[in-house]
């Protein structure tokens, strides 16, 4: 039995429990995303995971993950007819440093230039990003430089622990007493 591991914020996991089954909840490539050349299925829902229950993921994506609430790690339990891929995550590692002028007015004639150089170089890695994807009993470890998992079904909650939960990118709930200067 092969296993995988997805991060899921409280309210996420809720409407999971609602429909009885982890399910995408984005599509794998926004469709603005998309180069002409990538299929229809490129836009399909998916859910996004890691093949280690602590990968070496920055803080800064499980904060963004749990967006102020409470973050669960979920080991899910494959079977033969999942459709689950992993897919390198590093084609993105250029878009993803570079750096853009301070000032840059948006709107002006040289903002819509970067912005329009940006999508163009960004259409082009997610059709890279797609074709990385290989079957996830296919992939050997190593091969990719930041791998992840892509899961293209619903999982049923029989195959799924709750292995880990954390307030720690829980954003406090605000202070009643901050706010009586209000009510007087």
């Amino acid at each position: 039995m092969s296993v995988w591991y997805h991060y899921i914020r409280e309210t996420n996991l809720k409407k999971c429990l609602e429909h009885k089954a982890l399910f995408g909840r984005s599509p794998f490539i926004r469709r603005e995303d998309t180069a002409p050349t990538l299929p229809q299925e490129a836009c399909r829902k998916a859910i996004w995971g890691f093949r280690e229950d602590n990968p070496n993921i920055i803080d800064k994506l499980r904060e963004d993950i749990a967006h102020g609430e409470r973050l669960y790690l979920l080991e899910i339990e494959t079977q033969a007819s999942d459709e689950i891929y992993v897919c390198d995550t590093s084609v993105f590692k250029s878009i993803r440093e570079e750096k853009f002028p301070d000032n840059i007015e948006w709107d002006s004639l040289k903002g819509k230039e970067l912005r329009s150089a940006y999508n163009e170089q960004s259409k082009l890695l997610y059709a890279q990003y797609w074709e990385s994807l290989v079957p996830f009993s296919q992939y050997v470890s190593g091969n990719y430089a930041e791998p992840e998992i892509v899961c293209f079904n619903d999982i049923p909650f029989d195959r799924i622990k709750c292995i880990h939960k954390t307030d720690e990118f829980k954003s406090p709930p605000p202070n009643p007493k901050m706010f009586e200067f209000l009510l007087k």
